[in-house]
């Protein structure tokens, strides 16, 4: 089972981030596009293992007050398109915690440095050149008050992302 660990967005947050697609589509940007289900922020991707009970265990150990996340530029690595999350040590900080109760449970993830992004689409051709966008759609910003594990599995139109479970920040 494919399991990792996001932050998941309310309607109005998804529906900002699906203009900030079709701006980018305006722009000349081809390829293919994350729905609207899909629109995430990975927080540890763990892969494949068979324990999602653990993995909630972990990510329960860890708490957190509410705090928010304002997106930033739209960038790349190669052919992938992402929205970025500006400068938040409260988030960076958080990462660090969840990945140290990961490893002190013995749960292997990706270990890769976090850079926070939601992508947005994967396999672009770009027509035109964005070399520095910013969408004309409103910022974005909103408010973290839980953290899920998904369980991700192959469907026939591209990956299918279901949650298992959460754990809720606390409103300082």
């Amino acid at each position: 089972m494919r399991l990792f660990i996001a932050l998941e967005f309310d309607k109005d947050v998804i529906s900002s981030l699906r203009q900030v697609q079709e701006d980018l589509r305006n722009e000349g940007l081809e390829g293919r596009f994350t729905g609207e289900g899909n629109l995430h922020l990975t927080l540890a991707f763990i892969g494949d293992y068979p324990d999602p009970d653990k993995v909630l265990k972990a990510i329960r150990q860890i708490p957190f007050g509410y705090f928010r996340i304002k997106f930033g530029d739209v960038g790349n690595f190669g052919d992938l398109y992402w929205i970025g999350i500006e400068d938040n040590p409260y988030l960076i900080s958080y990462v660090k915690r969840l990945r140290g109760a990961l490893s002190s449970s013995d749960i292997p993830f990706d270990p890769k440095r976090f850079r926070p992004h939601i992508t947005l689409a994967r396999k672009c051709i770009n027509k035109n050149t964005i070399l520095s966008f910013r969408s004309k759609s409103s910022i974005i910003c909103t408010t973290v008050n839980k953290v899920t594990l998904f369980r991700s599995d192959f469907g026939d139109n591209g990956m299918i992302y279901t949650a298992l479970g959460e754990a809720e920040g606390e409103m300082l």
